[in-house]
């Protein structure tokens, strides 16, 4: 049976840390505000059926540095990473990868199972955050208990969902099992919303040569906060790009937004800092 120690297998294709890969401009204002959760566009599309979600969350990877140069292409050269302690306490999930298209159709399956309630509630003039009650009603309300198994389903829905991903990507010809992906998701409040269906996630993305929307105040509400003693490492791309993290550490009076940082945590931030070249190199 395999041994796990904090978090890690003995094997070693596991990180006892996640990294987020980024640009240096958002590694800068991750530590300066933390994670703002965005949309992200999954594909489920089966066939000629297309079915896009736009979900709201953060992405992380548990790829080991060894084989992490190889998958930079795919996002940046840049990156935070920290330890899985913290983000199991915040509730990050790995997730799961989907090759049987029939699971993606039993996700559908389920899907339509909370339209059609969300129909019969709004017969009773209900939405999916409420729902008038006469209490001279004697007995059983059926429209409340539709509107209940809604409600459940609709929470089930946005956790399967959101912690799914096909195996393959047909359209970027990669293998998405690799990349190991954790997640950090926000659940369909009244104030935030999922992007259900490709037309309604373009509305929001606009074009797609369009630089990509920044999260709106509703979403960021939901931002992951850190401490310095969460981070495990800071990577940058070369050499110079550790001067200019440097730099932008020392004049940095908070970090995620939170705790004062300090002369001494300002310096244990910057003994983090790795490169793109070192982690090639030693291995």
């Amino acid at each position: 049976m395999e041994k796990h120690i904090a978090g890690r297998s003995r094997i070693g294709y596991r990180t006892s840390s996640l990294f987020h890969y980024t640009s240096m401009e958002c590694l800068k204002a991750i530590l300066r505000e933390g994670f703002y959760p965005n949309y992200c566009k999954e594909d489920f599309s089966i066939g000629e059926k297309d079915y896009i979600v736009g979900i709201p969350m953060v992405s992380f990877c548990d790829i080991p540095l060894t084989r992490a140069a190889s998958f930079m292409d795919r996002y940046k050269s840049y990156a935070i990473s920290l330890k899985k302690e913290w983000a199991l306490e915040k509730g990050i999930n790995p997730i799961l990868y989907i090759n049987n298209m029939n699971i993606i159709s039993a996700l559908n399956l389920y899907k339509n199972y909370e339209n059609i309630l969300l129909n019969k509630v709004q017969k009773f003039g209900g939405n999916e955050y409420s729902i008038p009650i006469s209490l001279t009603n004697s007995g059983n309300i059926p429209e409340l208990v539709d509107f209940i198994n809604m409600g459940n389903s609709s929470s089930a829905n946005r956790y399967l969902w959101g912690f799914s991903k096909k195996y393959w990507n047909k359209e970027r010809d990669i293998c998405n099992y690799e990349e190991n992906e954790w997640r950090y998701i926000v659940p369909e409040f009244e104030n935030v919303k999922w992007l259900w269906g490709g037309s309604e996630y373009n509305k929001w993305r606009g074009g797609k040569d369009t630089e990509k929307p920044q999260a709106d105040v509703s979403l960021k509400q939901y931002k992951l906060q850190f401490d310095v003693s969460d981070i495990t490492h800071l990577i940058v791309k070369k050499d110079e790009d550790v001067f200019n993290l440097i730099e932008y550490i020392n004049v940095l009076d908070f970090i995620a937004g939170g705790n004062e940082l300090s002369d001494s945590n300002k310096s244990i931030l910057i003994s983090k800092i790795t490169t793109v070249d070192k982690i090639e190199r030693d291995f």
